[in-house]
């Protein structure tokens, strides 16, 4: 399968995923139920969207969902129409630690204007790879594969 660019995206998804609409992401916890919580995202100019995850979350523990069933899905809501959405469906294809704190630094400064308060906390950088997108772009659905 050739790895999206953010350059081959079509623009109404590239558009949701630059944007900083409110998202919600979706995993299966290790029972295989599904878990939904809010979520900060980036799009990279390799088309993969990074996360950052706090490794020891009480709520919804996304790196052990993540590490069990590297499958997930985002939701990014239009920021003035919530009844406009974008949704990527995707999975992990990398873990790594953020020791410096530099991923939910970027992040908290992409939505909050600042840099991430809790310094004591411990992350994990995630990157997923785009597999399929969908847009209702208002009210037509279109649906597409990375491949």
């Amino acid at each position: 399968m050739a790895e999206p660019r953010v350059d081959n995206l079509p623009p109404p998804i590239a558009a949701a995923l630059a944007s900083q609409g409110p998202a919600v992401m979706a995993t299966l916890d290790t029972d295989n139920r599904p878990v939904i919580v809010p979520t900060w995202f980036l799009l990279e100019d390799d088309g993969r969207i990074l996360l950052s995850i706090d490794e020891n979350a009480a709520r919804g523990n996304r790196l052990e969902h993540l590490r069990h069933s590297p499958n997930l899905a985002i939701a990014i809501l239009g920021a003035s129409n919530w009844t406009t959405y974008v949704a990527v469906q995707g999975h992990v294809v990398e873990f790594a630690d953020d020791d410096a704190l530099r991923a939910i630094d970027d992040l908290a400064q992409r939505y909050t204007g600042r840099p991430w308060p809790k310094r004591d906390s411990k992350r994990v950088k995630a990157w997923v790879q785009i597999d399929s997108w969908e847009s209702n772009e208002g009210t037509r659905i279109t649906e597409s594969h990375a491949d």
